[in-house]
């Protein structure tokens, strides 16, 4: 059985397969299906008991109508159920209850922005992947299909909490992976399977991004999550080198011509030579701005914060044991006299000679205020307590300071 939530990742998901070997067999190639270690493992992530507040929160949000969704699959196309702009969240909720009752299932999406089991999990995910991973809920009546076939173009991980679905599984099509929507329709009929899955309380899934896929539950309600990963792709960091590449070249900020001075097509064809002619500067890094502006931007959690910053207190001796927050990846820089560490949309300034500290910080997920002060060179207490006090770092309770 899974332990505490913070030891539920994806080594745990694909176990007992190692990470390297679901990374190396199956990563972008092909699908998982994992039984579950034991069925209620995923039941401190959500029950169904969650599903009425959950909806109603993302109901509260700028975006409710794309934040929760009631749909069902009718000749081959989603139908979605009518609910009521403007209303209030606990009116609204309602609607969608009656939806379910109907025989729609209801999604929340990007759960984890409210709800702190998946903000837990969807961070350590991108501790290891490396890759922006968000939260989906899925509340489906039972015999319920939900949508039609269709296919992510995203890699996904579904987690079945509760109830079971049969998966209908079809390859990829390599070519249906250009254009810029989540998720496409497929023809039907689709043809013979690659494979098919039940999926059963505990169990977990991979799908790779484009393999199609219809779903339904079974003789009773079911409750999955789905993790989406959006993988950031080599044509990604093109984009962010070309970038890097104009702003360095003063002659790429000239205004275009107008329309009445120039023939219709000399723009694109000038547009051609200079993609042929553009010159990536030697010191362009198009993968570390990327990974720094996308993973510096996802929001941590913060569970057990204030009784974090109570401990860095009391429990800041030179023996204490500094954990790095999952999913945080800080960047560390300096200018004249000072350095920061940036994570996360925060960030912590310090006199430069607090540069090793804040460098070994950024590389270890564990450190001791003796290591800090040792790489500082002085007392590095305060500088401890400070990047508690902003939510880099946690005290581990679980060990009594030497």
């Amino acid at each position: 059985m899974t332990g505490p939530l913070t030891e539920l990742g994806l080594s745990a998901l694909v176990a007992p397969l190692c990470t390297a070997e679901f990374m190396d067999t199956y990563w972008e190639r092909q699908p998982l299906h994992q039984r579950g270690s034991h069925p209620g493992r995923f039941d401190h992530l959500v029950s169904v008991d969650d599903v009425e507040g959950l909806a109603t929160i993302a109901l509260s949000l700028p975006d409710a109508s794309s934040a929760v969704l009631a749909a069902r699959c009718n000749n081959n196309e989603a139908d979605y159920w009518d609910i009521p702009s403007g209303a209030a969240p606990n009116v609204a909720v309602h609607a969608l209850l009656h939806a379910f009752d109907a025989g729609y299932s209801v999604v929340v999406n990007s759960i984890d922005r409210f709800w702190t089991p998946l903000a837990e999990l969807c961070r350590r995910m991108e501790s290891v992947l490396q890759q922006p991973v968000g939260a989906n809920l899925y509340h489906s009546p039972a015999a319920a299909q939900g949508f039609p076939a269709h296919f992510d173009k995203h890699d996904v991980i579904i987690l079945q909490v509760s109830g079971q679905k049969s998966w209908e599984i079809h390859p990829a099509d390599p070519s249906s992976l250009v254009g810029d929507a989540d998720a496409w329709a497929v023809p039907s009929p689709l043809g013979d399977p690659h494979s098919r899955a039940s999926l059963s309380r505990g169990d977990m899934l991979y799908l790779p991004r484009g393999w199609a896929h219809r779903v339904e539950s079974q003789d009773e309600p079911s409750l999955h999550i789905t993790l989406g990963i959006r993988s950031l792709r080599w044509g990604d960091l093109v984009l962010r080198a070309a970038q890097q590449a104009v702003n360095a070249d003063t002659s790429l900020h000239r205004a275009i011509p107008l329309p009445r001075d120039i023939p219709r097509e000399a723009p694109n064809a000038e547009v051609r030579s200079l993609l042929e002619n553009l010159a990536v500067p030697a010191d362009c890094d198009p993968y570390q701005s990327l990974m720094t502006e996308v993973l510096q931007t996802r929001p941590p959690s913060l569970t057990g914060q204030t009784r974090s910053m109570a401990a860095a207190s009391t429990m800041l001796t030179s023996g204490a044991r500094l954990h790095r927050r999952p999913g945080l990846r800080p960047l560390v820089t300096s200018q004249d006299e000072t350095v920061t560490i940036r994570f996360a949309g925060n960030g912590v300034t310090a006199p430069n000679r607090f540069g090793p500290a804040l460098e070994l910080v950024a590389a270890s997920e564990m450190v001791t205020v003796a290591e800090l002060t040792a790489a500082a060179g002085e007392d590095a207490t305060d500088l401890a307590h400070t990047l508690v006090a902003n939510g880099l770092l946690t005290v581990d309770l679980d060990r009594s300071p030497n």
